[in-house]
């Protein structure tokens, strides 16, 4: 079994190497998968919102601070 927390991790490290124009949800599940071993189908869900979730982040961080509102 996977924790949550590995699966955020090694999600947050497969999207920072992925193209994210032509990055799917499936892909990023199915890789996952492929590098714990495990069926992740009944997560669905999870990765979604952690995709959403990381992106939101990755967005937040490249934006620059001082930038007028």
């Amino acid at each position: 079994m996977v924790l949550d927390s590995e699966l955020v991790e090694r999600l947050r490290e497969v999207l920072r190497e992925s193209d994210l124009t032509t990055t799917t949800t499936g892909a990023l599940r199915r890789r996952l998968e492929e590098d714990f071993g495990v069926d992740l189908s009944d997560k669905k869900t999870f990765v979604r919102e952690q995709v959403d979730l990381l992106l939101s982040e990755f967005a937040d961080k490249a934006e620059p601070e001082d930038a007028p509102a």
